[in-house]
């Protein structure tokens, strides 16, 4: 202790905490450092929201984006026709662009009842009397498919195609027939993946003509906002793969995927045989860098629009240009017809954008991670920053400590955006910051009310010294006997 105290005049006074705010300061941030380790659901959506505040300032850049949404939207019905659309006309769709050679075509759309509009549905319907009328209609729709059978023609014979299924929860009460267990899945699955009692199929005839069907739900965070997406769900009691990333596997043509990890959860997904990996957090999920939804219409190289109205798709004379090796998506995007998401950009996406910008990030490899250790560092520093200026300010001019404070809060929030902007590792700067920031005002609130006391104290031994002087001299009344000439002045210094 001695050596400490002769090479830091910090330790020569054996209180040095008594009186300065250091334990006051140090409680303080204990308790704050343990509701950081907790991470309640208070802290942790400020701490996504700084992290939405990472992408507001500088979004994903989606020029050269190989994704197309073919969107069908309120022009499209305006023009089409309400929803639903025949499946005939849905098939005609997929035909027109399968003719430019996309790398695949993902419908966003759920087939789980035959089509209404079908001609043996729509007769059914139909109050018929003439028996010779009703036999050639009979006859007439028994000679032509029906239209979810020329729906389920044009998906075989389209490039690779993909169509949605829906996951529900246990209190609608569904049960699919013909469940299989998985026996290879890792035990820790059914724990960690976001779950589903079962799965609203397409009807079988279209399924099986589609190169693979794939969940579509959305998990938003409790606040409503999509800020991580389930590449992987566990349903059926076996693992589901979600619409972006089985969209991404058919269009580099591989043949499935295999899941890596620990007890803890997983850490990636593999892509078979191409050696493509996705690294992921512990539950199977990745966090998306959204792009601006309002950035210009020509956005992809050769100016072929990001996005195509259905109905523009169905009436151009040459069908669409601009698809070719391309991944294609459609969906619904009239806000009346589907969910519309919020985002960390303040934007709402309809489903089959969100789509798109999910797989935008898995084909450009760009969505953001959030490493298991980043809490850890983000705690470490919280915990050295306050340390430091517990120990340091109340024994530094006020000035100098306050500018070292604030600059280096500062340089921790600029840090944490500088990190996320060179690599797309997300670290929280602000939360040693604030921490760090109570601390000081703690410790100079405590140094300002000792400067007080300090000032209070030697203005009364001012005083004391005064009266004591004053005490010393005679009375004004002894000064009477003295000749009129003699002037007497009284001057006082305190001691």
């Amino acid at each position: 202790m001695d050596r400490l105290r002769d090479l830091f005049p910090l330790f020569r006074n054996a209180d040095w905490t008594r009186g300065s705010g250091r334990p006051a300061a140090f409680v303080l941030s204990a308790l704050m450092i343990a509701v950081l380790a907790v991470d309640p659901e208070p802290v942790r959506l400020v701490r996504e929201r700084v992290f939405d505040a990472y992408q507001q300032i500088r979004p994903r850049d989606s020029s050269g984006s190989q994704v197309v949404i073919v969107e069908i939207d309120e022009v499209s019905l305006d023009r089409e026709g309400q929803w639903p659309w025949p499946r005939a006309r849905l098939a005609r769709l997929i035909d027109r662009i399968a003719d430019a050679g996309p790398r695949m075509i993902g419908v966003d759309l759920l087939f789980a009842e035959p089509d209404r509009h079908s001609p043996e549905n729509a007769l059914a319907d139909w109050q018929i009397d003439d028996p010779v009328l009703r036999s050639r209609l009979d006859a007439w729709i028994a000679s032509r498919p029906g239209n979810d059978t020329i729906l389920a023609e044009s998906l075989r014979l389209a490039p690779p195609s993909l169509i949605s299924t829906l996951g529900i929860d246990p209190e609608l009460d569904f049960t699919p027939p013909g469940t299989a267990a998985d026996e290879a899945a890792p035990s820790i699955l059914p724990e960690v993946l976001a779950r589903h009692a079962a799965i609203v199929e397409p009807l079988a005839e279209i399924r099986r003509s589609a190169s693979g069907t794939a969940l579509t739900n959305i998990v938003p965070d409790s606040d409503g906002t999509v800020r991580r997406v389930p590449l992987l769900f566990w349903a059926m009691n076996s693992v589901q793969s979600s619409f972006a990333l089985e969209a991404f596997r058919l269009g580099l043509g591989a043949r499935g995927f295999t899941l890596a990890g620990d007890d803890h959860g997983l850490s990636a997904i593999r892509l078979a045989p191409h050696g493509v990996e996705i690294d992921t957090e512990f539950d199977g999920t990745i966090r998306p860098y959204f792009a601006r939804s309002d950035r210009p219409a020509l956005a992809l190289a050769g100016d072929v629009p990001r996005s195509m109205m259905a109905s523009g798709v169905l009436q151009q004379a040459n069908g669409p240009q601009g698809l070719r090796n391309r991944w294609v998506l459609v969906g619904l995007s009239d806000p009346l017809l589907t969910n519309e998401w919020p985002t960390p950009l303040g934007e709402r996406l309809s489903g089959v954008l969100l789509q798109a910008e999910i797989l935008e990030n898995l084909i450009d490899d760009a969505w953001l991670r959030r490493p298991a250790w980043a809490r850890w560092l983000e705690l470490a520093t919280t915990a050295t920053f306050t340390l430091l200026l517990i120990v340091l300010v109340p024994a530094s001019a006020r000035g100098r400590s306050a500018a070292i404070t604030l600059g280096t809060a500062i340089g921790l929030v600029l840090l944490g955006f500088l990190v996320f902007r060179t690599s797309g590792h997300l670290l929280d700067g602000t939360a040693p910051a604030i921490t760090g920031l109570a601390a000081f005002v703690v410790l100079t609130s405590a140094g300002y009310a000792i400067a007080m006391r300090q000032r209070r104290a030697i203005d009364a031994e001012l005083n004391a010294a005064r009266r004591v002087q004053q005490g010393i001299l005679p009375a004004a009344d002894d000064f009477a006997s003295l000749a009129e000439r003699l002037e007497v002045r009284a001057h006082l210094e305190p001691a």
